[in-house]
């Protein structure tokens, strides 16, 4: 995946994960057009004086950036207080979550705010949203990909009073209780941004920069070693993790990292699905072989077994 970005994309990922990276004017226009203006401000002042031509612009998206954070934050608030107090367990995940453990709002651009919810609660939630004059839009969440039924299923859309757009996800898993919303862990919190830029929206350059600058401001803030210990766990953040390093190192990316992202991404639903099987009754049945064969000599492929080990009492694999 990050192997196939462009030259430039690639050069702005790793002026972003902290190597010294010559500037150029197609940087700077890159910068604008994922919405990381204000990480690479940051990251050109931590190597020497930032271009005057580069400063105008990317200041300005900083600008605009904590801006919209600090309106999005102030809302985020509002409809957690309002979810607490009617006993709806839920989480703010994404770049709301990360907001509260990085206190950097010029340096994360949100479009909306995202909130797990459990999909029980899900006519709770709404209705309760609504009788705060929430209006409900309709989802374009996989589009393309998936029935108006299946989209509306998954998440629902919702604008505030305020002009706020909130985008609600749904689990199948109880939440705990949590006054303020969030993750237990940093490391959680990682695993959640990794899992949606490389599982949901790979291929996306938008999502893949942003994930590499929650990254390393997560890091920078003091929690590597969360980060490496739900790394065990998580072989999306692993993955995601392992780019960041080699990218501040200089190394060469090397082949294999679309076919592991797709087996940790393939092995993270097949748990799932037979975790609900197995829960309704059913015998799962999956084609093991196959699947190995296909993603044989990846580079995570010891992470991607151990992903599958964790479920090895609910799937129960043949070959065909």
């Amino acid at each position: 995946m990050i192997s196939s970005f462009a030259p430039t994309d690639l050069r702005l990922h790793r002026l972003l994960a902290g190597a010294a990276v010559p500037w150029d004017a197609d940087m700077s226009e890159r910068a604008v057009a994922l919405r990381v203006e204000g990480a690479t401000l940051s990251a050109l002042e931590r190597v020497g004086p930032v271009p005057s031509a580069a400063h105008a612009s990317l200041e300005e998206g900083a600008l605009a950036c904590a801006a919209r954070a600090t309106w999005l934050a102030h809302e985020a608030t509002r409809l957690s207080r309002g979810l607490h107090a009617a006993g709806i367990p839920h989480r703010l995940v994404k770049g709301m979550a990360l907001l509260a453990l990085v206190a950097r709002p010029a340096e994360r651009w949100m479009d909306d705010v995202d909130v797990l919810l459990a999909r029980r609660d899900r006519p709770r939630a709404i209705q309760h949203l609504r009788a705060r004059s929430f209006r409900h839009v309709p989802t374009t969440l996989h589009a393309g990909r998936a029935s108006r039924a299946e989209r509306d299923r998954r998440s629902a859309e919702l604008v505030s009073p305020h002009g706020v757009p909130f985008d609600l996800h749904f689990t199948n898993r109880d939440l705990p209780p949590s006054h303020d919303g969030r993750f237990p862990t940093p490391g959680a919190t990682a695993a959640a941004l990794a899992d949606h830029a490389l599982v949901h929206h790979r291929g996306d350059p938008r999502f893949v920069t942003r994930l590499l600058c929650d990254l390393r401001a997560l890091r920078e803030a003091g929690h590597t070693d969360a980060l490496a210990e739900e790394a065990r766990r998580a072989p999306t953040l692993a993955l995601a993790l392992r780019w960041l390093q080699q990218l501040s190192d200089g190394t060469r990316l090397g082949a294999g990292y679309a076919p592991s992202l797709a087996g940790a991404g393939l092995c993270r639903h097949v748990a799932r699905s037979a975790e609900l099987a197995s829960s309704s009754g059913l015998r799962s049945l999956w084609p093991a072989r196959a699947y190995l064969a296909a993603h044989d000599g990846a580079d995570d492929t010891p992470a991607v077994l151990l992903h599958l080990r964790r479920w090895r009492r609910i799937v129960r694999s043949v070959s065909r």
